[in-house]
């Protein structure tokens, strides 16, 4: 495992995100994808992984034919 360390931010984001890491006022917690709908009020959110960085993986995966839709 990768330890990372983020950056919260309180409060929803102005815009939902690929990548971004949501907690919700209930402790509740979810990982973006695309077409997010938040579920409950949210307490704090950071962004896990950036979108090109996102699409370079999403690039990587489909050259090596790790089954990754094209």
């Amino acid at each position: 495992m990768i330890p990372v360390i983020v950056k919260w931010v309180e409060g929803p984001p102005k815009e939902f995100k690929p990548g971004q890491f949501v907690v919700y006022e209930d402790g509740e917690c979810e990982l973006i994808g695309c077409d997010y709908i938040p579920l409950s009020p949210i307490a704090k959110h950071t962004t896990l992984i950036e979108p090109h960085e996102l699409d370079w993986l999403k690039s990587m995966a489909a050259g090596r034919s790790l089954g990754v839709v094209k």
